[in-house]
């Protein structure tokens, strides 16, 4: 559980939504790619997540999919840079579109503005153009 840490400051039914903020987002990133594969830079992006969604509640934000997207909107530049070594072209597309997708199946204007501004960004990185593509992997 990603608030332990907070367990005294809010009731059992705040830490719930807060999961389920924080759930939410972490499948949406997972679905599109964002989530590292290295656990040491994983687990930094989890505590960012859930000090966002921390700090989003203590403003008086308690609606989850409002937390969802407020979480979702900054911590998008946390994700993977798509120039990163390790991501190669055809993911960086394959990204690209399923960014795409979810923008379409948004349920929010702001999660798909969100999702909109990453398919663009991945789209028009220097992998995805086989500008500067990335090692293979072994």
């Amino acid at each position: 559980m990603p608030f332990r840490q907070f367990a005294s400051s809010f009731q059992p039914h705040q830490l719930e939504l807060l999961g389920s903020a924080f759930d939410s987002v972490w499948q949406q990133l997972s679905d599109i790619g964002a989530v590292p594969h290295q656990e040491e830079r994983a687990t930094e992006l989890r505590r960012r997540l859930a000090l966002t969604i921390v700090t989003a509640a203590r403003n008086g934000d308690w609606d989850p999919k409002r937390l969802s997207e407020l979480a979702l909107e900054r911590i998008s530049n946390a994700a993977i840079p798509a120039d990163t070594p390790g991501i190669d072209a055809k993911e960086c597309r394959e990204n690209s579109t399923r960014c795409s997708e979810l923008a379409t199946s948004a349920s929010s204007p702001k999660v798909r503005e969100v999702f909109e501004d990453l398919a663009l960004e991945l789209e028009a990185s220097q992998t995805c153009l086989g500008k500067n593509p990335s090692p293979n992997r072994a």
